[in-house]
């Protein structure tokens, strides 16, 4: 019964919203060379103050993102990630 219950929960709830609540549970991993995703293109994802956060300085044309306690050294032209980490 317990199955049956749960399955029949889970049909009930809106499309979009199972797939949310998956996403926000999980943090983006971002590699070398790939992009960051446009919805974590936002001034709230970016680090102004490095220092604050023990990172290097950026390169000029770089800036610092981050997401889910992960740091990522970002190209400002195309958003696509240099180095992970400090």
């Amino acid at each position: 019964m317990k199955k049956r219950f749960v399955l029949l929960a889970a049909l009930a709830l809106p499309a979009g919203l199972t797939s949310v609540s998956a996403s926000a549970q999980q943090p983006p991993e971002w590699h070398k060379g790939d992009r960051v995703a446009p919805e974590y293109r936002d001034r709230q994802y970016v680090i102004d103050d490095w220092r604050e956060y023990r990172l290097k300085a950026p390169p000029r044309g770089f800036h610092w993102v981050g997401v889910g306690g992960q740091y990522y050294l970002v190209r400002n032209s195309n958003w696509a990630v240099e180095r992970v980490g400090p």
